[in-house]
Parts: structure tokens; sequence; C-alpha cells
């Protein structure tokens, strides 16, 4: 149209027409963008074009920011040009400040702190024409902000910032303000920025730093510069830097310290990544003092809310921190004698603590490893592997290590992993060798006796072969007579390790092979031999009094030398040997003695649980051989005693068990030297045998197994109602038991009793494991008597779905499995769909939800079978097709593929001691595996001893989990910035269930009066939130108050049970669109450049207190909401530009985030819609 015009204007006269045209930009207001936008392609003339750039620049002035920025939108050369002149004016009114109060030098960082009251400095008070012209420089500031930087050139991208930079210092807030804003849209362009720029930054944060009133305001800036681009930080890491960190820690409110610990993160990385900038070591005068305030700053680090005691300075929490780091980052700062004194004084001391070891243990791959000697001994050998040719420095840390362990005050186990770790780095560097100092404290070392009896092999092992390796690679020196005697010592033990000496190894500890015996050791020997003679004399015959009393001499020695562990794994095979057992039967004294010995040594088993594998193996032993001893030795009592508390490892024994795995790596010889040599099979044997003989007590001992049985199952029976969900009393081998013995049970007259009582059970118990074994336990009850099958279906008849929709869910599970197996029927089957189909349209969600599950599988069952009463059925097909097209059907929740269980191929001892079912959920872990009844198995081979069958089948291992894409809590996983995620739609997700939908539609035709379903003026980010339960509760309370979009780290959870259970519909209705946490800062600073007002919802010192009549809420608001524990994060918070908290008067300070975002929603309704309604 324009164009149209102009050709009808006069070609001399076009020229002024234009210019006309163009002076007349901006007297419209918005209406002026279309006419100026046509105007570009005419300016073919440069004045024309200044003539516009100028009127522009005078706009931007007055404060028309927004149609400068929609002209400039249409022509990336007009914004060129616009922002060259931009940084002109900036720059001038930056010089004229600058000039009138000069501030070329930091102020010094030791004038500064401690932090102090003052006032501000005349740097910020600057008068003349600068202060006249506070509204243009907001302006000119406030375009700064929205521009886009792609094809602005050097200069003038170097003078924008240096200018804002300057205007930062500006007293006016709205200058400062907008300099900060400016700044931070710079920051996110520093790809265009030098290193000069930089220098000029942390030159004004030093400027701002140093005073009161102008600190908040650094460190927000501070925080933006540290995560940019190219920012070297590198170049600027002294001690001002750090200590300016630290007074933020130390001295400021919750939102700077946060902001500070991200600073101090992002600097460590970078730090880290430059060899230039490493730290140094080095000494600290100032005795408790120095510490006491390194300390404090270290706990700071730990909790930014913390408040630190006095007396609880000095705690070694801080120290883990950086002991730690220095392990896992192997750190090696250089050779100096600093370096030393701190390895000495310092570190060693805190790595050899006991707790750090005992705290750390961990098993991987079914082996236990201490994590911390792990992280030790891999830091010792990477420090001596490094400087490996520095034989002098590496010759004072041999000589340190050394030092500390002759002492023989640290910790029994730092000794194994301090010498390992001195070891392989001995090993691996053939250049490292060892001179006659050191061998002679090898040599001291390896004659200590005082340590655990594996940590003491280890010792004296690494001793022995770092004596040999070092004669070896020194070969023509002279060795003294230690180290000879201990090379010599070494290939005995190799020759007895690998066979060729003959003989086979001697028992005991590695390191008493050939030494002398102290009087202890040969007691014990003598009650062995005792042990070894009895059961020659029980071959033979042997009177009950002789008997007695050769044990009780036997069992008098092992009081009287504390149960020695060979002696005490030994005794129990022979105490309850069969021969000896069967003189048990008829002598009431023996069997007195004999029956109180299995009680001690049951009771010894406590804290010696190297012992339940014997003792069980040997009970189990005897009672199946001798099914009459059951009574006699209350075995009863026996298997009770464990089933109530299965004895677990003490620390020492834990610790003993992961220093084997360590000398076995020694050399290949050593393989011998493993847990079971030292202790004997482990305590997992012990359970298998206790699970396999109850197994196989209905046989000949069924009166024990109801009295057994009668006994498990009481407590369970008179528990409190509720019970709660986790007890102590209970335990998972209790019910293991409990199947066990169900499953032998004969009488018609118990199972009635028993079906009650499990029922009743059933219907209380919380935990999913608890209730799986009482499923399965109850299934094999059904299929063994099907006329007792009637009972449960009447029972799913039921229409009183409120009582306990939980134990219905299980009585369709139960039903379900019972209709797979072969002796169903069709007519069972018929009556226990047409059950389900009010159940899948229960106004409770578990059993409607567990309806949905179990009418598919019934219907698959019913096609295999040919129930065509079933299949024929249009209502049931029509139920069943719709069921499988549900999302949730195809990928089902991980626990449905857990809890899983067919009542004949999973009946099985391998999917009751390992079975999938144990990941339901994390309170306990399997007492033993398939590998122990495996073992078990064997050994009763090789003694053929006719066992009766037990009552369950091994069963085959078992199979792998197979993969879901629906898992009740789905990881959230590390967000990649760069990665789009495609955008969700309100009906990604569909809940599993058939509820109508009549109460959310209407017949009623909207009219223009009615506001909208949703406000599109709030936005609501909870990608920092965690929990799903919480999500859930935030999706139901956006959409109930109008947010137009929920934003989530992760919207996949979504899908998952625990946020479904809060949402009910809600997510439906609601746009839930994905925001990973890393791109929350850049989306919060689009947003703010498109016009929106970030609100973060935050107790910090500059929080505005809902409700007040200070705080208004924006027309469009993008809510943050912090995550439950650490709130919103620095870089986060640095995008708010208003932060809100709600008052509260209780004494918990604290809100649900559910409930804290409602409130503000709810304000945000009330301040923008009660008036218009």
């Amino acid at each position: 149209m324009l164009r149209s015009l102009l050709l009808r204007v006069p070609p001399d006269e076009r020229t002024e027409a234009i210019r006309a045209a163009v002076d007349s930009v901006g007297s419209g207001g918005t209406a002026d963008i279309g006419l100026t936008v046509s105007l570009l392609p005419e300016l073919l003339d440069d004045d024309l074009k200044q003539r516009l750039r100028a009127r522009l620049l005078r706009l931007l002035e007055g404060g028309q920011t927004d149609l400068v920025r929609a002209v400039c939108a249409q022509d990336a050369v007009l914004q060129r040009d616009l922002l060259h002149q931009v940084a002109q004016r900036l720059a001038s009114f930056a010089g004229e400040m600058h000039r009138q109060s000069p501030t070329d030098q930091a102020v010094p960082i030791e004038n500064v702190m401690p932090l102090r009251e003052s006032t501000p400095s005349t740097q910020s008070s600057a008068t003349g024409r600068c202060e006249d012209d506070t509204g243009t420089i907001g302006h000119l500031l406030t375009f700064v902000k929205s521009a886009d930087f792609s094809g602005v050139e050097p200069e003038s991208f170097d003078r924008l910032f240096n200018a804002a930079l300057v205007l930062l210092e500006h007293k006016a807030i709205i200058v400062s303000a907008g300099a900060h804003e400016g700044l931070a849209s710079l920051f996110q362009a520093s790809s265009h920025m030098l290193r000069a720029p930089h220098q000029l930054v942390w030159a004004s944060l030093q400027r701002m730093l140093a005073q009161e009133h102008s600190r908040g305001l650094a460190y927000a800036i501070w925080l933006r510069w540290a995560f940019c681009e190219n920012a070297e930080l590198c170049v600027f890491l002294g001690r001002p830097y750090w200590d300016f960190l630290r007074q933020g820690l130390q001295y400021g409110d919750g939102e700077r310290r946060k902001q500070c610990l991200a600073i101090l993160k992002q600097s460590v990385a970078i730090a880290a990544g430059d060899e230039s900038s490493m730290a140094k070591i080095y000494s600290r005068e100032g005795g408790t003092t120095g510490m006491r305030q390194m300390l404090q700053f270290i706990m700071m680090l730990m909790r930014t809310e913390a408040y630190v005691p006095h007396r609880s300075i000095e705690a070694p929490v801080p120290t883990r921190f950086i002991g730690n780091w220095i392990m896992r980052s192997h750190f090696h700062p250089g050779t100096s004698e600093a370096f030393i004194s701190f390895f000495r004084f310092t570190f060693l001391p805190w790595a050899t603590q006991g707790s750090l070891f005992t705290s750390t243990l961990r098993k991987e791959a079914e082996c236990l490893r201490c994590k911390h000697g792990d992280r030790l001994a891999g830091y010792i050998q990477h420090l001596l592997q490094h400087y490996s040719s520095h034989l002098a420095f590496t010759s004072l840390i041999v000589n340190v290590l050394l030092d500390l362990l002759v002492t023989r005050r640290s910790f029994a186990y730092a000794n194994v992993y301090i010498l390992e770790g001195l070891a392989r780095a001995f090993d691996v560097s053939r250049t490292l060798a060892l001179v006659a100092g050191e061998l002679e404290k090898l040599a001291s070392l390896a004659s200590w006796a005082a340590l655990p009896e594996v940590a003491g092999d280890h010792v004296f092992l690494r001793c022995l072969k770092l004596c040999r390796d070092n004669s070896s690679r020194t070969a023509g020196s002279v060795q003294s007579e230690h180290v000879v005697k201990l090379i010599t010592r070494w290939n005995e033990i190799e020759a007895l390790l690998d066979g060729t000496a003959g003989g086979g190894p001697p028992p005991g500890a590695v390191a008493t092979w050939h030494s002398e015996r102290s009087n202890r050791d040969v007691r014990e020997d003598a009650a062995i031999e005792l042990c070894h003679v009895f059961r020659i004399d029980l071959e033979q015959s042997l009177e009950p009094r002789d008997a007695e009393a050769k044990l009780l001499e036997i069992w008098t020695d092992l009081e009287y030398l504390e149960y020695p562990k060979r002696l005490l794994i030994l005794f129990p095979g022979v105490l309850l040997d069969p021969k000896l057992a069967i003189e048990t039967l008829d002598c009431e004294e023996l069997s007195n003695s004999v029956v109180e010995m299995v009680r001690k040594l049951q009771f010894v088993s406590r804290s010696r649980t190297y012992l339940i594998s014997p003792l069980v193996l040997a009970v189990r032993h005897v009672v199946l051989a001798l099914p009459a001893t059951a009574a006699v030795l209350n075995v009863k009592q026996f298997i009770l005693g464990y089933a109530e508390h299965l004895p677990e490892a003490t620390v020492d024994l834990r610790l003993e068990d992961a220093t084997s795995h360590v000398l076995q790596s020694i050399a290949p010889t050593f393989k011998a030297l493993s847990y079971e040599y030292y202790f004997g099979p482990r305590a997992t044997l012990g359970a298998a045998a206790l699970l396999d003989m109850t197994s196989r007590l209905g046989s000949n001992c069924s009166d024990v197994l109801v009295s057994l049985l009668n006994d498990l199952l009481e407590p369970w029976t008179s528990q409190t109602v509720p019970p709660p969900t986790i007890s102590p009393w209970k335990s998972t081998l209790q019910l293991q038991l409990a199947l066990l013995c169900c499953e032998q049970v004969r009488s018609d007259v118990v199972i009635e009793g028993l079906l009650e009582r499990l029922h009743y059970i059933l219907s209380l118990e919380p935990l999913p494991r608890f209730r799986y074994l009482l499923t399965w336990m109850l299934v094999r009850i059904y299929i063994k008597h099907e006329l007792l099958r009637a009972g449960l279906l009447s029972q799913l008849a039921t229409k009183d779905h409120h009582a306990n929709p939980k134990y219905v869910a299980s009585l369709m599970k139960i039903a379900v499995m019972l209709a797979s197996t072969e002796h169903a029927d069709a007519n069972f089957g018929s009556k226990l769909a047409a059950a389900m189909i009010p159940l899948a349209a229960s106004s409770k969600i578990i059993i409607r939800h567990e309806a949905q599950w179990q009418f598919p599988m019934l219907m698959d069952i019913a096609r295999s079978r040919s129930w065509h009463t079933i299949t024929d059925n249009v209502a049931f097909v029509a139920l069943d097709e719709y069921i499988r097209n549900l999302d949730l059907f195809e990928h089902p929740p991980l626990e449905r593929l857990l809890d899983r269980f067919d009542p004949v191929k999973d009946h099985t001892l391998t999917n009751l001691v390992e079975g999938p079912w144990y990941g339901l959920d994390n309170t306990e872990e399997p007492i033993c595996r398939r590998e122990d009844l495996v073992d078990l198995y064997k050994r009763d081979a090789e003694h053929d001893n006719g066992l009766p069958p037990s009552c369950m089948p091994l069963g085959a291992p078992p199979a792998p989990i197979p993969a879901t894409a629906a898992s009740s809590e789905p990881p959230l996983p590390v967000d990649d910035p760069q990665r789009p995620l495609p955008a969700s739609q309100p009906n990604d997700s569909r809940a599993l269930q058939t509820k109508g939908s009549a109460s959310t539609s209407t017949t009623l035709t909207p009219t223009p009066h009615l506001r909208p379903l949703h406000n599109n003026d709030l936005i609501v980010i909870a990608s920092l939130v965690e929990n799903p339960h919480n999500l859930g509760g935030l999706s139901r309370i956006s959409e109930a108050l109008g947010a137009s979009a929920l934003h989530l780290a992760n919207p996949n959870v979504v899908t998952t049970k625990a946020f479904l259970s809060v949402s009910v519909a809600s997510h439906l209705h609601l746009p839930i669109l994905p925001l990973p946490i890393p791109a929350l800062p850049s989306y919060l600073a689009a947003k703010r450049g498109e016009g929106w007002t970030v609100v973060g919802l935050e107790q910090t010192d500059r929080s505005l207190v809902l409700g007040s009549e200070g705080c208004k809420l924006p027309r469009k608001v993008v809510l943050v909401l912090g995550s439950e524990r650490a709130g919103i994060p620095a870089r986060v918070l640095a995008e708010c530009g208003v932060l809100v908290e709600i008052e509260q008067r209780g004494v918990t300070r604290s809100l649900n985030v559910q409930t804290a975002a409602g409130v503000v929603l709810f304000e945000y309704m009330r301040q923008h819609e009660v008036g218009a309604r």
C-alpha cells in the first residue's frame, strides 16, 4: 500500500514525503509499526536511514521500546546500527558517571572483612547530567536486555558491556537494575567477549563486593559471569576470589549462600581442568583458631542453612568431604615439603579412621568391598606411580607410610589398604625400589601378631612378597638376615599353596604355619584331637555316660577358650552325630546335655555368624536321618529362634570378608585363601539348610510341623490393627517357613482354620512382599482343596468395596491364578468373569485397576481352554479389547512384572529364596541364593543319606526381569539441554480405568461472560520437584486454579502409580510440557525477554510476603517451585525477578510444595480475577 501511494507522488517530492513519514514514526503508537516496516525497503538513501535510526533512538529514549523492538525484529541491519548508537549513548552516560567518581583501583579484600555495616561510598553518588537522564538510561538498557547480538560488531558489544558495568553502580534503582538485566543478556552472548571485558567484570565486582549496599547485586552478577561460555575464570582464581566467596558463605543469607555455592562448584570445575590453576597446599599458622575457621567454612559447604554449634566444629564430616575429593581426584600438587607435611600430619590421620572403613562396606558382584579402603589404596598407588621418576620424593612417601604402620597405632584394616596401595605401585612401577631401612620396617611389620586373622595374613604376605620382589629387582645387593628369612618363608608358603611341597597347606592363619604355637593354640589343638577321638569311639561302642563325660570335657575347653573358631566350627558335627543321637533317645541325662549345648551354640551364633552353617547343617542332618530326634532336640524352637531373628554378620567379620578378597589378589596361588578357608561355609548355606529342612519335615514329623506353623503365624494374627507398614518383629523368613509348612499340612480341619487365619493376615498386611507370600500360600491351599473355592467367589461378589479395597484386589488376583490351573473349569471361569465386571467399574481405584489388569489375563486363559461361555460373550470381549488398547497394559509398570505368579511353574525353592518379588520393596535382602541350595544338595549326594523328599522342587535358575517402559518410579534422566524434547499433549497419557466422563462433559453453549477454562498468563514450573506424589498434587491444583501449563523435568512421571493416585484426571485437561533442569535458566531468561515476570516461591531476605500490600503479582507470571529438600538453586534464583513467601505463624515453618503452590495460585486468581467477576 505504501509503495502504491509513493508511486503517485512526483519523483522530486518523493524523498521529502519519505522524510516526513520517517519523522512521524511513533506519533501513532503501536499503529506505526506497520508503516515503519513498510518504509524500510524504500530507504535507499544513507541520509534517510540515518534519519530513521535517529528517530528510533529518540523513541527509545522516550520509552517506546516495544515499538522499536518490533521494528528491529524485521531488519537485522537496522538493529545492528541502532545498537551501535545505543552503545555510544550508554558509553557517554557511563563516561560522565565515571569521570565524576573515578574508581580505577579495586579495594583490597582485607579492608572489608569481617563484614560490617558501611555507608555508600562517593562512587555511587554521582551527580550531574547522568543523574538527570536516569529515565533515558533505563529505557536504553531495557532495549539492550531484549536485543539480538548475533550480528553486532565487537566494538559495539564491548562498549555496551563496559557501559553496563559502570552503570551497575548507579545509585538509581531503575538504572542499576536495568544494567543488571542488560548484563544478563550480554553474558548469554558471551562468545563475543574478549578477555579485556572479563577483566573489567572482575574489577567492577571487587568494587561492588567491597560495599554493603551493592554486595547482593555483585554476587548475582558474579553467578551469571561464572557460567559464561568463555569466562576464563582460571585467570582470576587468586586469593581475593576465594576470600570473597568465603565471605558470602560465612555471612550471607540463604540466597547468597546458594549463589556462592554455585559459583564455587563452577570455579572448582574450571580450576580442576587447568593444571596452571591447581591449588597449592601450604602450612597455616594460628593453631586451633585457623582450623576452626576452615572447618566452619567447610560446614557451610555441606549445609547452607546449618547452624554450627561450637562443640561440633571439629566434627569429621567436613574433613571427609575434602579427603574424599583428594582421593577421587588423585590430588598430587607437587613434591614440596609442604605436601609431605600435609600428607603425614593431616591426610593420613584422617584417612585411617576406623569409622571410614566400617561405614563404606558395600557388596559388588556378590563380593564385599570396603569402598574407602579401595579409594585409599588407589590413591597411594597413583601417588607413587605418578612420581615414580622422583626417587627422593617417593622414598619420603614410602617412609611416611611405613613409619605410620610400624607405630601400630592406626586402625587394623587401614594397615591393609595402605600396604596394598604401596605394593600395587611397586608391582606396576619397575623404577621403584626399597632401601635397607625400608626393608627392615617391612620385616618388623611381618611379625605383627595383634592383627585380626585375615588382616594379619594380608600384612604378613604383602611384606614377604615386597621383600622377595625387591630382592629380584635389586639383584646383587646384600640383604639383611631378617629379609632373607622373609624371602625363604615366602618361597615355602608358595610351595604349600601351589601343591609343589606336598601335603597341602596346614589349617589356620598363614602367619602361624611355621610359628611357635601359643598355650591357647596348643589347648585348642588338644580339644580338636579329643573331637576326632570321640568320633572314633562312637564308631565302636560308647556308653551314654562316657559319651556325656567326654562331651562335657570338650565343652569345658570350648567355654574356657572363649569359643575359638576352629573348634567352634567343628563341634556341632560332633555333638549331633547320628550315632550319638541314637543314644540320646534312650538316655535322658545325655539328651538334656545335648539339648542345652545346642541351645547355647545357637545363642553364640548371634555374634559369631560363621557358626550358623555348621550348626544348622548338623541339626538338619540328624533330624532328617533320625526323625525321632526332632522332638528330643526341640527342633521347633531351634527353627523359631532363627526365624524371629536370623543373625547378621558383625562389622569385624564383614571387614575380614572384604579383606579376604584383597588377600586373594596378591598372587594367583592365593585363591585358596578365601572366606571359606578362614571361616567355613557362609551363613547363606545355613539359611538354605534351614529352609530345606523345614521343606522335608512333613514326611515324618507332621506334629512338629503343625505346631511350628501355628507358632509362626501367631504373632501375625495377634498384631495391632491397623499394623504399621514395617514392623521390626516381622521377617520374610517367617513367611517363607510358614509357606513350606502350609504345603505339607494334610488335615482338612487344620486347613480350614489355617485358611481363615491367612485371609485375616492378608486383609491387614500392607507390605507388598509379605502380601505376595501370603497370596502364594492361599493359592496353593485352594489348588489342593477345590471345595474351598466357592467361598472365594462369594467374597468377590461383595458389594462393599470401601471396607478393604486392597484385600478385594488380592482376592481377584488369587482367583485368576486359580483359573489358570488344570483343575479349573469353565463354570468357575464364568462366575469369576461375571464377578469382575462390577469390580472393573468400582468407585475404589485400587479395585478398579486390579480388575482391569486381571480381566485380560482371564480372557487369555478362557481362549486357551476354549471356554466359549466367556469368549463368546460380547460384553466380555468388548471390555477386554478396550483394556488391551490402553498404554499401561501394553507397557506395564515394573511392580506388575515383579508380582506375577504362576501357582505351578513358580512354585519352586528358587523363586522362594531369590524370586523377582524381592524387588517389590527394599526392606530386606535375600538370605540365600539358588547356588546355596545347589551346594547343599551336592553335599547330600556325597553322603547318600536317602533324605525324605522336599515339598517344593528346586526349579530353574531365575529368569531376568523383562524390560518395561513404565515403572512405578521412573528415574529422571540426566537431561541434555541441547536435545529437543517432544512437546506433550494433554491426552498423551490415559489412566487405566473405565470411569465415565459424564461428570466432566457439558451440553451448555459457552457464553462470552464465562471465563476461559485456563488462564494463559500463568505458567507453573515444577521441574525441580522430584516426588511423584507432589507432582500429581501440583497437576491437580494447577488445573483446578486455571494455570495455562505445567512444566516437568520428565513428563513420563504422569504414567506412574504415585502420580495418578493424586492427580486423578487433571493431567488430561492441562498441558504438561517437558523442561529439563539444565534448560531452566535459559528458558526463564527467554520468558523474561518476552515480557513475563519470573516469580520464585522461596524464603529469602528479599522475598515479599504473599498477600501484603507490597506484593502485587503481575498479569504474566512464570511461577517457579523449588525442590522439596534444597529449594530453588542459585542459577534459577538469579533469573527470578520477584521472590515471594507465605506468612506462617506456627512452629513448623514449612509447607508442602503442593500446599504452597495452591496458596500462590489462589492469591494470583484473587488479584486478577475476583474484580473482573
